[in-house]
């Protein structure tokens, strides 16, 4: 009996877990807080959301600039724009757009 008990709330236990492992991931993105990252904006395009590339996530705002500036150079588009922005989260509140604690415009200045 002790034993049928035990094996059923391991399988209630695996359940919860996989549950929250793979439907909880899939509707919700995971946030990455106190980072920097940067978003390049080729064209200096902010509508153009299919063509943005994202740095990956920094410690400091200067490893940030460096990957923009680096990024830029290879990139060599005079009217491409780039930020960097820390501690970002998505706020579905309003259209899900990320909402950050600071952010610095690096290269250009983007437009709609």
């Amino acid at each position: 009996m002790k034993t049928g008990l035990i094996i059923a709330v391991t399988g209630v236990v695996v359940l919860l877990i996989g549950y929250q492992l793979f439907w909880g991931a899939a509707t919700s993105a995971p946030e990455i807080t106190g980072k920097w990252q940067a978003v390049y904006y080729p064209e200096g395009c902010l509508d153009c959301q299919e063509k943005y590339i994202f740095s990956p996530f920094y410690e400091t705002v200067n490893e940030c600039i460096d990957w923009v500036h680096a990024k830029a150079e290879t990139r060599k588009g005079s009217s491409d724009a780039a930020e960097c922005s820390f501690d970002c989260k998505k706020n579905y509140d309003i259209g899900g757009i990320s909402v950050c604690k600071e952010t610095v415009d690096v290269l250009g200045k983007p437009s709609l």
